[in-house]
Formats: C-alpha cells, sequence, structure tokens
C-alpha cells in the first residue's frame, strides 16, 4: 500500500519532524534510522527515504504508521491507506468530515467541536483567546556556549522550528533570541515587559542547561533542593528562574495585566535520574491586579533530576506539541500538561529515569484554552 502511492504520500505529508517523532516513539524507527532520515537533502527526501524504510520494519509497522499520520494531522492520509482505496492527488477530494482532529492553517476551514469552551463554561471562568494574534511566544534557545563551558544542544533546534510552527497554527506572533549572554537575555525580557502595548497573553519558552539548585535542609535534617533552578546562558553566567517569574508580574508587566502567561522551562533542575522505586499495589471585571497573578509556570522535571533531549529536541517539547495538537479542542492547558506527564511518564527507560512535569499555579485562576487561527487571521497577523 505504501510504495503503491509513495509519490503522493511524499507530497501531501505534513508536520514531518512531528511524525517521525512519533514514529521513533513507536519504535518504528531507531535512532540510526532517524540519522539516516535527516541526513536526506531536504524534506522531499527525508519522507521517500522514511516512506521506503516502513515496509521492512516488521508487521506492526503499518498500522503504527497509519496511527503516527492521525496523531500528527495527517489523517486525511491515514484514512485512505486504511481503507485501501486509492489516493487522489485533489486534496479537495478528501472528505473534511472524516477528519478527527482540526486542520492547520493550509486554507481550510476551521472545524467545529461540540467540546469548545465558549459552548460549556461561562465566560468568567475562561481566558479570552478570540483576539487577533491570540498573544506572543517568546522563544530562547541556548544551542551553545562560550569557550565549551557547557556542551552544545544538539537537537534543540529542533524544538525552536516545531514550535514556530504551533506559534503559526494557534495565533501567536513570535520573538526570538538564540545563543545570547545575561545580560542580553535580561535585555530582551525587560524590553518586551516594558511594552506598554496591549498583549493578550504570552508564552514563554526558556531553553538551555539549567545549574543544579541549592540543596536545603528542615529542621530535623531532611535535605530537599530549592525549587529554583539557574538557567545557564551562552557566557556562562546564571539568571534564576525566579528573576524570570517576576519580570511578568503585574508590577513590570502592567500589559498583561488579568492576561495569562505561561513560563516554561526547558532545563535540568540537576543531574540526579529520577529512577523511580516499585512497591505492590492494592487491588466580574476587575480594577486592580495583585502583583502575581494570572502565572503559569513550567518544569520539565522535579527540583534536582535532569530533564532529557536527544536529536529531535527535547523530549517536553515533543510531547508538548503532539498532545496540543490532538487535544487542543478539548482539553486546557493544564489537562494538557497531565497528559505531557503521563506520556512522558511512559518513555521511562532504567537508563535514564523518569520526567515528571512540574507546573504552578500563581493566580491562574481560570481555563486556558488554545484556539486555532483561520487562515484569514493568519494573513492578518503576517501583516502586523
Amino acid at each position: 500500500k505504501i510504495l503503491n502511492h509513495l509519490l503522493y504520500l511524499v507530497n501531501e505529508t505534513k508536520n514531518f519532524e512531528e511524525l517521525i517523532n512519533i514514529l521513533v516513539e513507536k519504535r518504528v524507527f531507531n535512532d540510526f534510522m532517524v540519522k539516516k532520515i535527516q541526513s536526506q537533502n531536504g524534506n522531499t527526501e527525508k519522507l521517500h527515504c522514511m516512506y521506503q524504510m516502513i515496509p521492512k520494519r516488521g508487521p506492526d509497522a503499518f498500522k503504527k504508521l497509519i496511527d503516527a499520520l492521525n496523531e500528527s494531522g495527517n489523517e486525511g492520509l491515514a484514512l485512505r491507506l486504511k481503507s485501501n482505496r486509492t489516493l487522489k492527488k485533489n486534496p479537495e477530494e478528501v472528505d473534511a468530515s472524516q477528519f478527527r482532529s482540526p486542520p492547520h492553517v493550509n486554507g481550510e476551514n476551521e472545524l467545529q467541536n461540540s467540546h469548545q469552551p465558549d459552548n460549556i463554561l461561562d465566560k468568567n471562568e475562561v481566558y479570552s483567546m478570540t483576539e487577533v494574534p491570540r498573544g506572543y511566544m517568546l522563544i530562547v534557545n541556548i544551542y551553545k556556549f562560550d569557550y565549551n563551558y557547557q556542551e552544545k544542544r544538539d537537537g534543540s533546534e529542533k524544538d525552536v522550528a516545531i514550535l514556530k510552527e504551533v506559534a503559526g497554527e494557534f495565533g501567536f506572533k513570535v520573538e526570538e533570541a538564540h545563543d545570547v549572554g545575561a545580560e542580553d537575555f535580561m535585555i530582551f525580557i525587560k524590553t518586551f515587559c516594558d511594552d506598554k502595548k496591549p498583549k493578550n497573553s504570552v508564552i514563554v519558552f526558556l531553553m538551555s542547561h539549567g545549574k543544579q539548585p541549592t540543596e536545603l535542609a528542615t529542621a530535623d535534617g531532611t535535605k530537599y533542593y530549592s525549587p529554583t533552578v539557574d538557567i545557564i546562558m551562552r557566557d556562562g553566567r546564571t539568571v534564576s528562574s525566579d528573576w524570570v517569574v517576576d519580570q511578568f508580574n503585574t508590577q513590570n508587566c502592567p500589559a498583561l495585566a488579568g492576561k495569562p502567561k505561561i513560563i516554561i522551562f526547558t532545563a535540568c533542575r540537576g543531574d540526579t535520574p529520577d529512577k523511580g522505586i516499585t512497591i505492590k499495589a492494592d487491588a466580574v471585571r476587575l480594577s486592580s491586579y495583585p502583583i502575581t497573578s494570572d502565572l503559569l509556570t513550567v518544569f520539565p522535571c522535579l527540583p534536582g533530576n535532569v530533564s532529557y533531549r536527544n536529536d529531535l529536541g527535547t523530549f517536553m517539547v515533543q510531547e508538548f506539541v503532539k498532545v496540543l495538537r490532538k487535544q487542543w479542542a478539548r482539553k486546557d492547558i493544564i489537562s494538557i500538561l497531565q497528559e505531557v506527564t503521563a506520556n512522558l511518564k511512559k518513555r521511562f527507560r532504567v537508563s535514564q529515569g523518569f520526567m515528571i512535569v512540574n507546573f504552578t499555579l500563581l493566580g491562574f485562576n481560570k481555563k486556558f484554552f488554545f484556539k486555532r487561527v483561520t487562515s484569514e487571521e493568519y494573513e492578518q497577523i503576517l501583516k502586523m
């Protein structure tokens, strides 16, 4: 089935990076195979190589491909392959009602979903996400470090690429900072927060190595880690996660007063793997705001533990994007993060350890739902 429709599959497959990540997760490909695919020139050659390899990957590979296509936004291709019908060159011949998940911004109409929050919750219980743009996405990625102070973060460029795709799909304007030192990073954040221009929301992705937090002790000598993590910048200097959070409070960032602010740190919080433990189991509109409110902070792991990454990016970003694209119309941000945690637990390996997503609500007292943009809204954002 695959080789008979190879040309069509290569031409019509979208979200290649997400698709191959899912196939790795389903153990269709190993790291060596992924490197072979990624070594090809351009997406067309990569897809051609990938699809040619799948028939050689065992009796379950076809079913896993169908599942991966569904999970990566290629439901039309999955349906045609599964039903063994002739694949048609004209994408308009694919019945839009067959799609289970909303299409990406490519001129198609956005699906209406009976689970949309507007239909089931009071407007005072949900952050408004209908404005254009929906908000801002700040992406800070430290890939390399001066004087080889830290190892390069190979794969992090894949995180940046897929996050920019997601920002476009969900109507966020992107501002980026790459391989900056501590001072330039602080200027980047403060410049955004000092801007008085009205903003609807912000999502910050801060991706780098993290420095082990201070080990503290209670009165009885019990040791524990500070929840703060020091983020290492290109020049080897660090910036505290607490400093970053403080910049987005109402006092320092008044343009986002009463608006949702989500800060996602993808950095280690120590160097200890979480190996787990085996046990036996039993069968009204406000005119003033608190200094810190409407803020959600997210870490990929618990204090003292490590966060994992491979050549395809960080596990946290991979899972977040996968779940977001699949569940955006049904789940709010907290439910999405809970599913991300469940998925990361399934990726546990004895040689590594668990990753437990750790998030904190600071006056974040409404539901936050992502909402995809229409093609018209997308064009409007591009002109801003």
